[in-house]
């Protein structure tokens, strides 16, 4: 998939100025909001740049303190925690060529790297307990090659209600999980 992305996005570059790629449980959010992110990038006249946001957090359910996600709602007016998680601080907005390695954590070109410091990317996977045991589910349940095994175990990915509940509580009671900024709630 990696590189099919870094394919197609080289193709995109040749008609946009600007490419974001993150997963579909990832939200690339800028502090002055849609609006604001994209007059900056329609305004912006530097070299071209992979951009890694300044902040990456996990949006995290309290399991003893708020209701499974009804998604016809905003997110950040149900969900109250957000735990950082520098695995998500990985080259998303670009405007030049990058060679994404798998996951998509990373870029070849490390030395073009640079920080937005406005931007943050909000992995959403552990919002909701029925959402987190599915996608560990189907994680787990995925075929995959040898090579594919041995470069990534998803046996960690915890299939117990129990466990998962645990986790997710000394997530949102760590010293490190902060609540979710004003200016972020009801965006999304």
């Amino acid at each position: 998939i990696a590189d099919f992305c870094n394919h197609y996005q080289r193709f995109l570059l040749t008609q946009y100025r600007w490419v974001i790629h993150v997963d579909s449980d990832e939200l690339l959010v800028a502090e002055d909001g849609p609006a604001g992110l994209l007059a900056r990038l329609r305004a912006d006249t530097g070299p071209p740049r992979i951009v890694e946001p300044g902040h990456a957090v996990d949006l995290v359910m309290h399991p003893d303190q708020e209701a499974p996600l009804d998604w016809s709602r905003p997110v950040t007016h149900q969900r109250s925690h957000l735990v950082p998680n520098p695995e998500y601080r990985k080259p998303a907005l670009v405007s030049r060529p990058a060679t994404w390695g798998p996951g998509f954590h990373y870029a070849v070109e490390a030395f073009d790297v640079v920080e937005g410091p406005t931007l943050w990317m909000v992995h959403v996977g552990k919002a909701g307990l029925a959402l987190c045991l599915e996608r560990n589910r189907k994680w787990r349940d995925t075929a995959r090659s040898e090579t594919d095994e041995a470069r990534v175990d998803h046996a960690h990915r915890r299939q117990d209600e129990g466990q998962m509940r645990e986790t997710m509580r000394r997530l949102v009671t760590s010293p490190h999980a902060h609540a979710v900024p004003g200016w972020m709630s009801g965006m999304f």
